[in-house]
Parts: C-alpha cells; sequence; structure tokens
C-alpha cells in the first residue's frame, strides 16, 4: 500500500498526531485561503488519467502535434496539473481507471498480509458506474465564467469517492 502512494518498504516516516484534532479539523471546514478564488500557487495533481476535449495553455502535452490529429479528445496523464480554468472545460473520464485499480489492488494486497481488514473489489460494473458519475462531476464546472467558484479536486479522489459510494449503495 505504501508503494501505491511512492513509498519504499525500507523507507520510514512519522505520523504525528494532533493535540487539537477537533480544532484542526473545524479550522479546515471554514478557512478560506483566498477570498478572491483560493490559492492561485496550490498545484492539484489529477491522480488518474483523463480525457479533454479542449486543451489548455498549462498542458503542453495535449498540445495537437504531428502524430497527433488537430482535434478531438486527447488522454492527458495521471500527473497533469489542474486549475480552476482547466476544470471549466471539456474534460471526461478515461476509459479505463487505472490509478484506482492500482489503488484497489494495492490495498487488497495489505489486505491479504495484514489480515486486518476485508478485500475490495472494483467489478466491471463499477468501474462503468464509477466512469458514469465521474463524467458527470467532471461537467459540472464545464463553461463557468467566474474560476473563482470553481473548486479543484484531484479526479482520482473524484473516482476514489463515487466507489465509495457504489459500495455504500449511495
Amino acid at each position: 500500500m505504501y508503494q501505491g502512494a511512492g513509498w519504499a518498504d525500507d523507507q520510514s516516516f512519522r505520523v504525528v498526531r494532533s493535540p487539537e484534532p477537533k480544532t484542526e479539523a473545524a479550522y479546515g471546514l471554514v478557512y478560506e485561503s483566498d477570498v478572491e478564488g483560493g490559492n492561485p500557487g496550490r498545484r492539484v495533481l489529477a491522480g488518474e488519467n483523463f480525457v479533454a476535449e479542449e486543451t489548455s495553455k498549462e498542458w503542453p502535452e495535449a498540445a495537437p502535434s504531428e502524430s497527433a490529429p488537430q482535434s478531438g479528445p486527447r488522454s492527458l496523464p495521471w500527473n497533469t496539473v489542474l486549475t480552476p480554468e482547466a476544470f471549466t472545460l471539456r474534460l471526461s473520464a478515461p476509459p479505463k481507471l487505472e490509478r484506482l485499480t492500482d489503488f484497489v489492488e494495492g490495498f487488497n494486497k495489505f489486505a491479504r498480509n495484514r489480515g486486518l481488514v476485508s478485500m475490495a473489489s472494483l467489478s466491471n460494473e463499477h468501474a462503468k458506474e464509477v466512469r458514469q458519475r465521474l463524467a458527470q462531476s467532471l461537467s459540472h464546472y464545464r463553461g463557468v465564467e467566474e474560476k473563482a467558484n470553481v473548486v479543484v479536486e484531484p479526479i482520482f479522489i473524484m473516482a476514489l469517492r463515487h466507489w465509495l459510494e457504489i459500495r455504500l449503495g449511495i
């Protein structure tokens, strides 16, 4: 599981428990980093591959090339940086949720080895439903003029949330 997050097995890290977790959680619910539209320097990675039917100046890898068609949808990698401007474009779910699948496999490996939790599955039916819900979520800000109202969220987190909602019957 740690490897899926980029940690090596022999690499250690320190967990610090907050003396005031409720205060910190409450602060996080009401804190606004900038009333003019969030923190413009904050970089949010997509975390999951996705498809863009329009390109953003922040995505040079999505620009047309000699080998790629001049128009039409383009697949963008999981490490693409998302911005409020990008979230207003025509974005859609990928044909395959590669990073979510990797996460579930890492979780199951941990569950098998530790025996603390039961294993989970991402069936084809659930993956299809996740992609449909993700497409709806990605269209939420499409065409929004006021970028200050756009909340940028990693696409992987959106997909993970939808998968958990499906598993819980929500």
